[in-house]
């Protein structure tokens, strides 16, 4: 009887060995959105976030959980504002911040497994970086979950815009060169790589060089408009000659003597 009860508990076991990983699949948001500015500082926001289902499952629950993630140090970022966040089934953590310096930033967001540093090297923003989720995956032990596996799945996202145009990066491009956007691949790997002008191309000089072509086009039109203006005065100016006229008609009276 024992035998059998003792097999019973390893196939119960062995069962939910296998169905970790589905259960992990997608468990994990890591959203990073930051504004570096030119005075050498960054604002926004960080969500670590955990699949809602997974919580319910802890001892308390997500206020046990978000208590013991502050009291761990939350985000680590000098006065930012930490709230509970809850969000498209996720719960967690969401650091707010303002004005913190490179250093600060960059000290927060890294970890010894995956560096992350934001540096300033002269006119440029130099961004390097990666994040490699399913490290670890590789087991020797067959009874192992593969958590790495898992964890690839997982919702992952770091935005940065920069004051100056974005010159070279391994991430995806918008808002017209100023923000780039990594995810993680398939692996759960992502390379981080950006080469960012250090101060706004927004100027008078840059609107100038975007925008040459209407501003020479302009330039034409207006002086066709002041020529055409022109002409048409100096066409209004000018009266026609009088029409010479002729004398009066012969009389008919009698020659004179």
């Amino acid at each position: 009887m024992n035998t059998r009860s003792r097999r019973g508990r390893r196939a119960a076991l062995a069962a939910l060995i296998a169905l970790l990983p589905l259960l992990l699949s997608g468990c994990l948001r890591l959203v990073v959105d930051a504004d570096v500015d030119s005075d050498n500082t960054v604002t926004g926001s960080i969500v670590i976030g955990v699949d809602k289902n997974l919580i319910s499952m802890m001892p308390g629950g997500r206020d046990a959980f978000f208590k013991s993630t502050t009291s761990q140090g939350g985000c680590d970022i000098p006065g930012a504002k930490q709230t509970p966040y809850d969000q498209d089934g996720y719960t967690g953590l969401k650091c707010e911040f303002s004005n913190v310096s490179l250093a600060d930033f960059t000290k927060a967001a890294k970890s010894e497994e995956d560096p992350l540093s934001l540096t300033r090297e002269g006119d440029k923003f130099v961004l390097r970086g990666s994040i490699d989720l399913s490290r670890g995956s590789e087991q020797t032990d067959q009874d192992t979950p593969d958590f790495g596996a898992a964890l690839a799945d997982s919702d992952v996202r770091l935005t940065f815009t920069f004051p100056g145009k974005i010159e070279s990066t391994t991430g995806t491009l918008s808002n017209d060169d100023h923000t780039v956007k990594f995810t993680t691949d398939k692996n759960g790997k992502a390379k981080i790589d950006a080469v960012a002008g250090a101060t706004s191309d927004s100027g008078p000089v840059s609107w100038l060089q975007d925008n040459w072509y209407w501003i020479v086009l302009a330039v034409v039109v207006a002086a066709i408009c002041v020529l055409a203006i022109v002409f048409l005065i100096l066409r209004g100016r000018r009266k026609p000659a009088a029409a010479q006229g002729y004398g009066p008609p012969p009389g008919y009276g009698p020659p004179a003597q």
